[in-house]
């Protein structure tokens, strides 16, 4: 007798280099036992701040020149966001695990 087995369904892992953290939130769903974390990633793009108005000025063979004064910057653009939802054990554990990390980084520093 053969077993027919499924396949498990590959996964596309993704590591950003950098996130901006959003926050906290309760799930509303579930008395308090569940917390979602936020996260995004942005990138800076270039952008028209601010436009002027046009005006006419003459060159030096008293052509007629369009004049229009542009202030360039930047925005930022959402490129990806993420919400993990956890157990609050969980999110202790988290809490846990990063004040470990933070007190093993403060030890290699002071070396």
């Amino acid at each position: 007798m053969s077993v027919k087995l499924s396949k498990i369904k590959k996964i596309e892992n993704y590591a950003e280099y950098r996130a901006d953290f959003v926050g906290f939130a309760p799930v509303a769903t579930t008395n308090e036992t569940t917390v979602d974390v936020h996260f995004i990633s942005t990138r800076a793009v270039p952008a028209i701040i601010n436009e002027g108005n046009e005006s006419d000025s003459h060159n030096e063979d008293e052509h007629i020149v369009k004049e229009k004064t542009l202030q360039i910057g930047s925005t930022n653009e959402l490129v990806h966001s993420c919400t993990v939802t956890m157990p609050l054990v969980q999110l202790k554990g988290l809490r846990e695990a990063i004040d470990s990390l933070l007190l093993q980084l403060e030890q290699q520093k002071q070396k």
